[in-house]
């Protein structure tokens, strides 16, 4: 019966919308869609990236905000959402390193500055530096926005950062250099103990992998596919988040039950 799960699947451009794009930003293929605003003579137009939450993909913000927002942003204004890996439509590699928040992060900040330089290409000449950037991120999204903002350089430097129930907590808690010692600090001073810290890391490491390999992955693999490819299960999820389950619409559930039909999302999910 997998095996003619797996037969049906299709790739990601395969399933994207009329108005579904696709581009390559630091070597992944990723998902997006793109608003631009009505055309005037904005002099400082707004350009804003947007970062779904874990489990959604771009729908959730196309549902929500995305037209919405750009009309809000006025003139000339340009809206990117894009699909993080593992989730929705965007590829799924092979290295854990691009599912990282961190790779999130940078994948929508450098998509912006990407659709930033071709629609001043192709339009009125405007410099990028005459922009102003918009983060909005939503749940795992919103630290995946904090974090792009807090890696801007001064030219890329957001005027504007929303976050929506972000999947972080703040602290204003300062510690000390010396607060932060640990007892055995002193032991990797030496080379010796440095050493013998780095081997006994290594070794913890290896032994989580393989346990996750042989043991707990095959497992999570096939929970998850049996819950993510039931209608009821996203009908459940986002049912307990609308303000009526009973109103919850088609559209909706398909919207975030679209992406297990593409190829390799079960394991894109799991990175």
């Amino acid at each position: 019966k997998e095996k003619q799960y797996q037969a049906r699947q299709v790739p990601p451009q395969e399933a994207g919308d009329i108005d579904s794009q696709f581009r390559d930003v630091d070597g992944l293929s990723v998902h997006f869609k793109r608003r631009r605003g009505e055309a005037g003579k904005a002099p400082l137009p707004w350009a804003a990236a947007l970062w779904h939450g874990f489990g959604a993909n771009t729908y959730s913000w196309e549902m929500a905000a995305l037209d919405r927002l750009t009309d809000a942003l006025g003139p000339d204004s340009l809206v990117v959402s894009h699909d993080a890996a593992g989730f929705g439509l965007t590829e799924r590699p092979s290295g854990l390193k691009k599912y990282r928040v961190t790779h999130n992060a940078r994948v929508g900040s450098s998509l912006l500055e990407l659709e930033m330089a071709d629609t001043v290409s192709v339009n009125d000449g405007k410099n990028i530096s005459e922009w102003r950037r918009l983060y909005m991120g939503h749940s795992m999204g919103g630290w995946a926005a904090a974090i792009a903002a807090t890696e801007s350089s001064k030219k890329t430097l957001p005027a504007a950062v929303i976050l929506v129930a972000p999947a972080f907590v703040a602290s204003r808690k300062v510690v000390s250099k010396k607060a932060e010692k640990r007892p055995y600090d002193d032991d990797e001073d030496t080379p010796l103990g440095r050493a013998i810290f780095t081997a006994v890391k290594l070794a913890v490491q290896l032994v989580a992998v393989a346990l996750w390999k042989l043991l707990v992955g095959p497992l999570v693999l096939q929970v998850l596919r049996i819950q993510v490819r039931s209608k009821r299960f996203w009908e459940k999820g986002l049912g307990a988040a609308w303000y009526d389950a009973l109103r919850l619409p088609a559209r909706t559930v398909d919207g975030y039950r679209r992406p297990s039909a593409v190829q390799k999302w079960d394991y894109g999910m799991l990175g």
